[in-house]
């Protein structure tokens, strides 16, 4: 059993190493500065800030390893970097980028090609405000059900369709409607006039 003198020397070693692990135990994001709770030397506990990249924003799930900072070389002072290293993106190619959920498996993929691969179980909403152009040398959209469209759509080149078109109100060509147009002239070899 080791005396009170050697368990304060032991602690001095520890404290005078920079950088520790840990353990996350939960994470409060709801503040204006997130906390999490921590374990380290297998039973302390302590509550310290959870430090992210700008732009970045997680909430590592318990279980997650953490680095922990002592600003000033202080233990009272911890603040902590956290990433769930078992269920990260895994085989990424040189130069790869994920950003996304580790546990839903969402993720933006910036590949090695300079694509982009976006993998997502649903997209409720993609802009607010404002416009999106898209440029590509094709467009292909493959939909399991339909495609639907709630405002006006307007094409500004030849528009080729591979089965039936069907309009529920009308069709409009050349500014005459298939619905109310008429002809005029009876038939001609059996043909009607042209519509007017």
């Amino acid at each position: 059993m080791r005396n009170d003198t050697e368990v304060k020397w032991w602690r001095s070693i520890y404290n005078s190493i920079i950088l520790k692990r840990c353990t996350v135990q939960s994470v409060n994001d709801v503040n204006d500065i997130p906390t999490m709770q921590i374990k380290y030397l297998k039973d302390v506990i302590k509550i310290v800030q959870k430090l992210g990249l700008y732009g970045i924003c997680g909430n590592p799930p318990k279980g997650s390893s953490g680095i922990l900072f002592p600003i000033l070389g202080s233990d009272s002072n911890l603040v902590c970097l956290a990433d769930d290293i078992k269920n990260r993106f895994k085989d990424l190619k040189e130069g790869e980028v994920v950003i996304g959920n580790y546990l839903t498996k969402s993720f933006i993929k910036f590949k090695e090609d300079g694509g982009v691969e976006i993998h997502a179980k649903y997209i409720t909403q993609v802009a607010e405000d404002g416009d999106i152009s898209l440029s590509a040398g094709n467009n292909i959209i493959n939909s399991a059900q339909a495609t639907n469209i709630n405002n006006p759509l307007n094409v500004n080149d030849n528009v080729t369709v591979s089965k039936k078109v069907t309009a529920t109100e009308d069709v409009i060509g050349g500014g005459k409607s298939l619905k109310t147009h008429i002809h005029t002239g009876g038939t001609i070899d059996g043909k009607t006039g042209t519509p007017v």
